[in-house]
């Protein structure tokens, strides 16, 4: 199975630089590795253009289009060097150097089933035995897979050619949810392979209500989420989609008006408007 590693980067160099030894030094070697940079102003520019290596291919694209946007356009990047699989192997994963030769028969029969992506256990890179995905609620008969993170995710090209991109405007957040639940309902479902592993730096760990822990300069990601995971389920899980989008226009604000530390009513006002957008999005 011809394989090619997709980077989406972003500020992260040294990040960047271990991830991109890992994908080099495959003991099977990948089909290709598509660099994809989301317009990085932290020398990662000057980096990648000191790679002289057949293998790579990169872009810098002029300006920051997000994960999804990276996404979109790096997949098209990815699919014209014609692999069977396109990895999705974000600049804060560590790969195995032995991946490649350990997935390919599990890659040549999820091609055959036409399994629409597999994923392996996401570890994470500060608890070491956490499997952050998949969750085992995700999990069904089989080890199939509704949905999953891009991280560390290989998307099958016949699945990509038959179902589309991710779709750009997503910007951040929920648009590796809605590509693959997409590619599952038109009958590319996901396949878990635990025996499989990739470790995350996850070096933007989740925390807990985010609404009034996040600090306000960070608090536009968090807006795009919420306007994003609305969306998702107005599409894929419209009953859920009321009872979600009143907790984020009135339940939600008035947690943060009650007990924000800071910035509490203009944080409470963008909450409720970037929740309003999910009806029209």
């Amino acid at each position: 199975m011809k394989v090619v590693a997709l980077v989406i980067t972003y500020n992260r160099q040294t990040m960047l630089e271990r991830c991109i030894d890992r994908l080099l030094t495959q003991k099977l070697p990948l089909h290709g590795i598509v660099v994809f940079n989301n317009a990085s102003t932290d020398g990662s520019k000057n980096y990648l253009d000191s790679l002289q290596n057949p293998l790579l291919k990169i872009w810098h694209n002029d300006k920051n289009v997000g994960g999804a946007g990276g996404y979109h356009d790096g997949i098209l990047l990815a699919m014209d060097l014609q692999a069977d699989w396109i990895w999705c192997v974000e600049d804060d994963i560590l790969v195995p150097r032995d991946f490649n030769s350990k997935a390919q028969p599990f890659l040549a029969s999820a091609k055959q089933d036409r399994r629409g992506f597999v994923f392996p256990n996401l570890l994470c890179v500060y608890e070491p035995r956490s499997i952050q995905r998949p969750q085992p609620k995700e999990i069904g008969k089989d080890n199939s897979l509704e949905k999953s993170v891009f991280a560390g995710c290989l998307l099958n090209s016949t699945a990509i050619a038959s179902c589309g991109l991710p779709i750009k405007k997503y910007f951040i957040y929920f648009d590796d949810w809605e590509y693959t639940s997409r590619l599952s309902r038109n009958g590319f479902v996901g396949l878990y392979v635990p025996e499989l592993w990739v470790w995350h730096h996850d070096a933007s760990k989740p925390m807990d209500k985010v609404y009034l822990n996040t600090p306000y300069p960070q608090l536009w990601k968090s807006l795009y989420g919420i306007r994003n995971e609305l969306s998702f389920y107005k599409q894929y899980h419209p009953k859920q989609y009321p009872k979600l989008l009143i907790k984020h226009l009135f339940y939600i604000p008035l947690q943060i008006l009650l007990y924000r530390q800071d910035h509490k009513f203009i944080s409470a006002w963008k909450w409720s408007m970037w929740s309003l957008k999910s009806l029209w999005f």
